[in-house]
């Protein structure tokens, strides 16, 4: 009995405490006529907003600022109401394809989520099916350091040859700040891809750690070192993964799509189509088609 009361009394805590929740949540922060915004609806709406200006909605009177604005909005959509600017056909047209979006929006985000994404094992017999669909052209991979004079590069060149570090040169001295940041390693590039001097030089690389002598360019002078080559062939299970899980995500959106044709029994009029006048424009045409 005494276990039955303290259950008892525990549930009751738990939905006083549900409830307080609640009315915390929908605490009514304005009035219009019958209308009210609560804060909910204000968090709602602040949620909507761009990052950045959710950052300026920080203090009490910008909140004040924002609340005032949902007010005015609700103002005008009390009067459009009252003056039944709701139950004109062209606004409840425009209302409905409103909501069509948003369904279609969520609809495809929920599927994508429960039932596109490939698994590994998906991926993978994808890929040994199409193997040869996935190939690559031969690519390398450099760092390079580049500066402004052919006198500047002769003279790094040198401390290169000495032995100094090549990442800590690109560092210090590269006017390409983006790759001098990671020693001045690039990605992986293919030919015509990149301006002709440095991709002829870069090509002429055979062996990793290689370096070039100065390349002019349009930027300047650059030093290119070797990082790895790739020949040109088929590309591995892991270089081709991203696109593999587009390509099945696609394939398995196209086939639930054709399951709910045939779960909605759909019924394509093509001859009523081909009456359609779209240089007499679009209502012309329809307007027709539904006689």
């Amino acid at each position: 009995m005494n276990g039955n009361k303290k259950l008892i009394l525990v549930t009751i805590a738990l939905l006083i405490l549900a409830l307080a929740g609640c009315s915390r949540q929908q605490t009514v922060l304005a009035n219009i006529g019958s209308k009210v915004i609560t804060s909910s609806d204000f968090t709602e709406r602040l949620k909507q907003l761009s990052p950045q200006y959710q950052a300026m909605v920080r203090t009490d009177e910008d909140k004040k600022t924002m609340l005032d604005a949902l007010v005015k909005e609700q103002l005008i959509v009390q009067e459009a109401k009252e003056r039944n600017l709701d139950k004109e056909k062209a606004i409840q047209a425009r209302i409905s394809m409103i909501v069509d979006q948003i369904l279609l929006e969520e609809m495809i985000k929920n599927v994508r989520e429960s039932q596109l994404k490939p698994s590994e094992a998906e991926a993978k017999n994808y890929y040994d099916q199409h193997k040869s669909e996935f190939t690559a052209l031969e690519r390398v991979k450099v760092a390079h350091i580049l500066v402004k004079e052919q006198a500047q590069a002769e003279l790094v060149l040198a401390q290169l040859k000495k032995g100094t570090d090549f990442s800590q040169l690109a560092r210090e001295v590269s006017l390409d700040t983006n790759s001098g940041k990671a020693g001045g390693e690039m990605g992986y590039f293919s030919k015509g891809e990149m301006v002709p001097e440095f991709e002829k030089a870069a090509f002429a690389l055979t062996t990793p750690g290689q370096l070039s002598g100065p390349v002019k360019t349009a930027f300047g002078y650059h030093l290119i070192k070797l990082i790895d080559k790739k020949t040109a062939g088929e590309k591995s299970f892991e270089e081709a993964k991203a696109d593999i899980e587009r390509i099945v995500e696609k394939n398995k959106f196209d086939q639930w799509l054709e399951s709910l044709k045939k779960k909605w029994h759909v019924k394509i009029n093509d001859e009523k189509l081909k009456e359609i006048n779209i240089a007499g424009g679009p209502s012309a045409g329809i307007s027709e088609g539904a006689k």
